[in-house]
């Protein structure tokens, strides 16, 4: 179980510093990081038993400044040395919740993938024309659902709980994610581990 959760985890602090990235055009501070990932901690054992956070969620979090989230800034109890450090990553996500990419982001996913479908074709085509980066970051998100569903399938048949599925997963557009900023190579090859398995 402890397995499980650090899998899930690191794909969720994996697909906000991609966001991130896209949004900034470089990649966060290792402090930066390492407060998002004790962030996600947290909003992950908050809603453990209701809906997954959003993004409006985190920056509410690195607001109120809970002491794991403070931890990896040294800030030794002062408020301007935590915000010194916490207010550039807060305001990249409210970018990413208000800014360039719109609404796309801040609220929950309306249609979860099913692995009972024969076939699950997601359509961004609505999109075409529009902002590159956008359209980066909805395949990128889409990707990160789809390899995190067929991880979990596969987490569950190799448990005994769920039948085994063999699946094929096709990158479609795979340059427009690859020229969306820096480090998405990286990323990208943190999405496909579960192919290699």
């Amino acid at each position: 179980a402890h397995q499980l959760r650090e899998e899930a985890h690191a794909r969720r602090v994996n697909m906000v510093q991609a966001l991130l990235a896209m949004i900034r055009g470089q990649r966060s501070t290792d402090t930066e990081r390492a407060v998002l990932s004790a962030a996600l901690r947290v909003l992950a054992d908050q809603h453990a038993a209701t809906d997954p956070p959003v993004l409006a969620d985190l920056v509410a979090l690195l607001d109120a400044a809970p002491e794991p989230v403070r931890a990896p800034t040294l800030d030794r109890g002062d408020d301007d040395a935590y915000r010194q450090v916490v207010d550039p990553l807060q305001r990249s996500l409210i970018a990413l919740i208000d800014g360039e990419l719109g609404g796309v982001f801040a609220a929950q996913t309306s249609t979860r993938l099913s692995l009972d479908a024969p076939a699950v074709c997601v359509d961004v085509s609505g999109l075409a024309g529009h902002d590159e980066m956008l359209t980066a970051a909805v395949l990128l998100a889409t990707w990160n659902e789809a390899y995190g569903t067929v991880w979990a399938a596969n987490a569950l048949a190799d448990a005994g709980v769920a039948p085994q599925r063999h699946t094929l997963v096709i990158l479609d557009e795979l340059w427009r994610v690859l020229s969306a900023g820096p480090g998405m190579v990286d990323r990208i090859n943190f999405l496909g581990r579960t192919n290699r398995q």
